[in-house]
């Protein structure tokens, strides 16, 4: 927006720095945003340089930033002449500046020229490389132009830089915005009238006849202000004492003080652009006033905006300077007091609000207990119902159901009344059901004794071979007794004949490897430790050994060894292996066993109920037998010589 005053550039400074990239040929191009714009120095840059300068102030479709953004990419690529010097055919006409000003063919050039022109007349621009002449006819004086006088009245003979406008948009702009300050003057001026300040009115009514010498709202200020001093004249004749001559009538006072000299000038300039700040100032502050109460941050930075632009405006009056920026500091202060007032109070909301919802949740998470906890007491109702209908198994889960209710809120009243329910039931439900199975089985019991006493022959009778022809058969059973299917090699073989020699140990805290690598050279055998199965069960090769043992053999001195500390040894592959107990377990071996007694031939299977070895009924005291004592047999089992015989 070019409102930075963090670092003011002089005028000289801008002659320089303008003067430098247009002998580079480097055009400046700006495009202005924000509610503060400072186009003055944007327009400088633009003119004096060969740039373009662009505002969003959107006042047709040409402000839009879709075609503003295509308008840069335009002038960014269209060429621009760089005049050495500017000569005019009229010497009667003075120019703003004594520079020659780059031309663009996207946008006007404008000097500000001063004199009578009376006929036609031409500008001639020319550099090494290109000369050109632009004719002009007799220019027609417009009333809309008349804020151009107060551009002008800044310049100096001589002056190098001037104000300037960037193209006739931006000139346009320029008459909008002294337009507006007049208007600010008029409401200014109406307002004095109506407080009774009627010589401020007339100051107002003076600048306005300056910068707008047709205004007719500035004749009405000056006329009222005619009458207030004409007023105060005639008051104060009647306070004067009588003399012997006739007074002089005093001279009437002049609305319009000369301003023909260059210090009136610059002083009249001075006042004009201060009451402007001011009524700005003032809008500003009523503004932020307005804002404060809801957006007390844009308040703030309408007065920082406000504040920066009069600080970067150096042809106002020092006092007013220095007054308005103390009413805008206070302004400030009094709208970060509000922002303070308001955080707090938005912190106080935010813990009320915070409250709120956390009693809101102590309320929902009760209410969402107690919804659990009639929905667990329904549940052990159904399932005490379930079990009244022939489902046992109900009761125990209506227990656990039960459990979990009380669990959540211990001394709960239907929580624990279901707890015992639940409980009571299936306790009393297993009672009747063991009374029902004792009865049924006792019943039973009955039966198989009445079955027992039903006889029947043994047909056909079986007949056991003599003595010799037993023993006979035991001798021929040796050689299919226990079979290991696994034939051990020799290095195998000598490591088992090894293990059932005699050794020695004596090992006062001697590592494992150690004490293997001893024995393993005592007895003339390789001996690998399996360090990977250690390491899993968290032991190494370097635990402690700790014995002193002789005359035993060395398998007992292995095992007394390796077995507190979860390790044992196994023979495989023609090596021992120390590893782990656990590794050891999954080692399988295959095994053969005889089952030649086992197998019964499928005649004998029949007749081994009510046979005479014990079945239902036979002779050896089986159910209803006569030798054994069975039930039912002779011995005085049930059916036999005791009950029921």
């Amino acid at each position: 927006d070019g409102m930075s005053s963090a670092k003011l550039i002089s005028l000289p400074e801008m002659a320089a720095l303008t003067g430098k990239l247009a002998q580079q040929h480097i055009p400046v191009h700006s495009y202005a945003v924000g509610p503060k714009k400072d186009l003055q120095l944007l327009g400088t840059l633009g003119v004096y340089t060969g740039g373009v300068v662009l505002s969003d102030e959107a006042t047709g479709k040409q402000d839009l930033p879709a075609i503003v953004g295509k308008e840069l990419v335009k002038a960014i690529q269209a060429p621009v002449f760089y005049p050495e010097s500017i000569r005019v055919s009229d010497k009667q006409l003075e120019l703003n500046t004594t520079r020659a000003l780059p031309v663009r063919t996207d946008r006007e050039t404008i000097y500000l020229a001063k004199g009578d022109v009376a006929t036609g007349f031409t500008v001639e621009l020319k550099n090494r490389n290109l000369d050109g002449v632009w004719k002009f006819n007799v220019p027609v004086a417009q009333s809309v132009n008349s804020f151009l006088a107060v551009p002008w009245s800044n310049y100096k003979p001589g002056q190098e830089l001037a104000v300037a406008f960037a193209g006739q948009r931006m000139m346009n702009l320029a008459r909008t915005g002294h337009e507006e300050n007049m208007a600010q003057l008029e409401f200014a001026g109406t307002n004095a009238i109506r407080s009774g300040n009627f010589e401020q009115a007339a100051k107002y009514g003076n600048l306005l006849q300056q910068m707008d010498p047709g205004n007719s709202r500035a004749e009405s200020l000056l006329k009222m202000t005619d009458s207030y001093q004409k007023g105060q004249l005639a008051q104060a004749d009647t306070k004067q004492p009588a003399t012997d001559g006739a007074a002089e009538p005093a001279p009437k006072a002049d609305p319009k003080p000369p301003i023909d000299d260059a210090i009136s000038k610059v002083e009249q300039l001075r006042q004009i652009k201060g009451a402007q700040m001011k009524i700005e100032v003032q809008n500003a502050i009523e503004e932020a006033r307005q804002e404060s109460a809801e957006n007390p941050e844009g308040a703030l930075g309408v007065l920082k905006r406000t504040l920066n632009f009069l600080k970067s405006t150096s042809d106002i009056d020092i006092d007013l300077r220095q007054q308005l920026e103390s009413r805008l500091s206070n302004m400030m202060v009094d709208v970060r007091s509000q922002m303070e007032v308001a955080e707090t109070r938005r912190i106080r909301q935010q813990q009320q609000l915070a409250q709120l919802e956390q009693q809101k949740r102590l309320v929902d998470q009760i209410l969402l207990e107690d919804e659990k906890m009639e929905q667990l007491i329904d549940r052990v109702r159904s399932l005490i119902q379930d079990g009244k209908h022939g489902n046992f198994d109900a009761y125990e889960e209506a227990e656990a159901v039960a459990r979990v209710a009380v669990d959540m809120e211990p001394g709960n009243g239907p929580a624990t009344a279901a707890l015992f329910t639940s409980e009571a039931a299936g306790q009393l439900a297993k009672v009747f059901q063991m009374r029902s199975l004792r009865a049924d089985r006792f019943l039973e019991t009955l039966y198989q004794v009445e079955l027992s006493h039903v006889p029947f022959p043994d047909e056909p009778p079986i007949r056991w071979p003599s003595a010799p022809v037993w023993t006979a058969l035991t001798e021929r059973r040796k050689k299919w007794s226990n079979v290991d299917l696994h034939r051990n090699s020799p290095a195998e073989q000598r490591i088992f004949e090894e293990l059932q020699k005699e050794t020695e140990a004596n090992f006062p805290d001697i590592p494992l490897s150690e004490v293997m690598t001893y024995f393993a050279e005592l007895h003339n055998i390789t001996i690998l430790i399996n360090s990977n199965d250690l390491g899993e069960e968290g032991l190494t090769v370097d635990e402690p050994v700790n014995v002193a043992l002789s005359g035993i053999k060395l398998k007992s001195a292995l095992n007394i060894i390796l077995k507190p500390i979860g390790l044992t040894y196994l023979v495989e592959d023609e090596v021992m292996k120390i590893t782990t107990s656990i590794k050891a377990e999954e080692i399988l071996s295959t095994r053969v066993y005889p089952v030649a007694d086992l197998v019964i031939s499928v005649s004998t299977q029949q007749s081994s109920v009510g046979s005479s070895q014990g079945g239902f009924g036979g002779q050896q005291g089986g159910f209803g037998g006569q030798q054994g004592g069975g039930f039912g047999g002779g011995g005085g089992g049930f059916g036999g010589g005791g009950f029921g015989g």
